[in-house]
């Protein structure tokens, strides 16, 4: 695993905020040894982000305030014969940007300015279990096995999410961006603070 920048959680201490997946908010993130977590090493790939596991049709939100900079494509069968068709949507949230990915339909727009907890649209089934095969990627085959075919992708940025034909599905083959950090912590603080309010 490499060496990452690191985001300082606490630059939300003043924000409003709420978790991005409301349904999954009692819900672990996944730890150190699932391909779910930032920097996993899938082999011939690195996740660049954090999946957030739940079921299709989740209502994803917005974590904070921010500006919505892209609405787009995110995963296709025409890409991957195993991958349904799903969508990103990139905010600017002030300091840092999130893409909120494999979402399986998108209810804002690019321009649109957000308040917290607007909705964005919903969580996607990325997978397609009937179409993975034994020739997928083993993190693909152990994620059929486990069930876990539906989930927020969660990316964390200190600047806009650079396009890459390195990057695909939430992966960057080769190093992952200087500018991509783990979200964990941040969805963690966001956990805090929602906490501290019940």
């Amino acid at each position: 695993m490499g060496v990452w920048p690191k985001f300082d959680p606490e630059c939300i201490t003043e924000r409003e905020c709420c978790y991005p997946v409301p349904m999954a908010y009692h819900d672990e993130l996944p730890q150190s040894d699932s391909c779910g977590v930032f920097g996993a090493d899938r082999g011939d790939r690195t996740h660049a982000g954090v999946d957030v596991y739940a079921a299709a049709g989740a209502s994803v939100c917005a974590a904070l305030a921010g500006v919505v900079l892209e609405v787009a494509e995110f995963s296709s069968p025409a890409i991957n014969g195993y991958w349904n068709r799903t969508f990103q949507v990139i905010v600017d949230h002030g300091g840092f940007y999130l893409r909120y990915a494999e979402l399986g339909d998108v209810v804002v727009q690019a321009g649109q300015r957000l308040q917290v907890a607007d909705m964005l649209g919903v969580v996607g089934q990325i997978l397609e279990s009937g179409r993975v095969t034994a020739t997928a990627p083993t993190y693909i085959r152990n994620l059929v096995q486990q069930q876990r075919t539906s989930m927020l992708h969660l990316e964390l940025w200190m600047e806009p999410p650079c396009s890459s034909e390195e990057y695909s599905g939430g992966n960057f083959f080769g190093a992952l961006p200087e500018s991509v950090c783990d979200p964990a912590p941040l969805l963690t603080r966001i956990r805090e603070r929602c906490r501290s309010k019940m």
